[in-house]
């Protein structure tokens, strides 16, 4: 039982880590105040936001 926990475990973390990010947006602090309070994943890099792209949906139901 406890074997089957860690690997479902170790599954989840490794998706997240295998994301392929996608340009959101310039970085302002409207659009990361929104997708912080609807729980949405997201980097910024070089004042731009980069969401998960099987978030994408999520985001623009949210911030626009």
């Amino acid at each position: 039982m406890i074997l089957v926990i860690c690997v479902i475990f170790m599954t989840a973390c490794e998706q997240n880590e295998n994301r392929e990010y996608v340009h959101w947006g310039e970085k302002t602090e409207i659009d990361i105040q929104r997708l912080t309070n609807n729980r949405i994943d997201f980097k910024v890099k070089n004042d731009n936001i980069y969401i998960p792209e099987e978030l994408l949906k999520n985001a623009v139901a949210c911030c626009t």
